[in-house]
């Protein structure tokens, strides 16, 4: 027995789902990398007051700052990279769900239909 129209673009609309949700993920983990590395190539966000103070600091005392800010960003990362798996995971479990109780009201429908006498 094929899967009825409505089921196929059910779960074709839930996989879209979880596909947008993994870009996003992804897209999300690559702008923090990108800002990491910005980051660091400048020596870490600082106003012009704070840029003149900091050139007058030796490189001892920035390094902390920097590591503290790299830790901060990787901390970040995994956040959401676990978020984002979770989700997924959910959206998965859902569209499980959704998919075996739409198939078993379609197949109701269809006993239905079949056993009920003409009118």
């Amino acid at each position: 027995m094929g899967r009825a129209p409505e089921v196929e673009r059910a779960e074709q609309m839930l996989d879209q789902v979880g596909e947008r949700i993994g870009a996003l993920a992804a897209r999300s983990t690559q702008r923090v990398q990108q800002f990491g590395t910005r980051l660091r190539a400048r020596g870490g966000p600082q106003a012009k007051k704070a840029k003149t103070s900091a050139r007058k600091r030796s490189a001892r005392e920035q390094q902390p700052q920097l590591e503290k800010a790299e830790v901060a960003l990787d901390t970040m990362q995994e956040r959401l990279s676990f978020v984002a798996g979770v989700t997924e995971m959910q959206l998965r479990r859902t569209a499980s769900r959704l998919r075996e109780g739409t198939e078993d009201i379609l197949a109701e429908a269809q006993n239905i239909r079949h056993h009920t006498p003409p009118r």
